[in-house]
């Protein structure tokens, strides 16, 4: 979002955001797999997710190639309205939801339960 309206060529634009993308993911990967210590069917699903880590490129790579600055900064300016709209209807659902006006989605976890989660059984990870 910070970067759209600074009109960066397109080269330098992808890649700022891809590096930008690939370093934060990176750092934040370690302390999640300390924390939320994966079982063997999450350890598959990730082994499974990583299969798409080529296609995206390729796919990436194409759509870099066909599409002019013009195109593709209406396309990133439309994927973050979508991205826009689907938050603030997360946020308002969520919220009218509070008071039982909408069906928003429930957590899977009750309150008492998410001090647990992160943590051990026994004592709360929230202190």
């Amino acid at each position: 979002m910070y970067l759209l309206p600074l009109g960066l060529s397109k080269e330098l634009y992808a890649g700022t955001t891809s590096l930008f993308f690939t370093v934060s993911n990176a750092v934040k990967g370690v302390p999640w797999l300390l924390l939320v210590k994966p079982t063997g069917n999450v350890w598959t699903l990730m082994a499974i997710c990583l299969l798409a880590i080529p296609t995206g490129v390729w796919l990436g790579w194409r759509l870099h190639g066909r599409l002019d600055q013009r195109q593709l900064y209406r396309a990133c300016y439309g994927l973050l309205l979508v991205t826009a709209l689907k938050l603030l209807w997360d946020g308002v659902s969520g919220y009218l939801g509070r008071f039982g006006a909408s069906r928003a989605p429930r957590p899977l976890l009750r309150p008492a339960e998410n001090l647990y989660r992160i943590g051990s059984e026994k004592t709360p990870a929230i202190s």
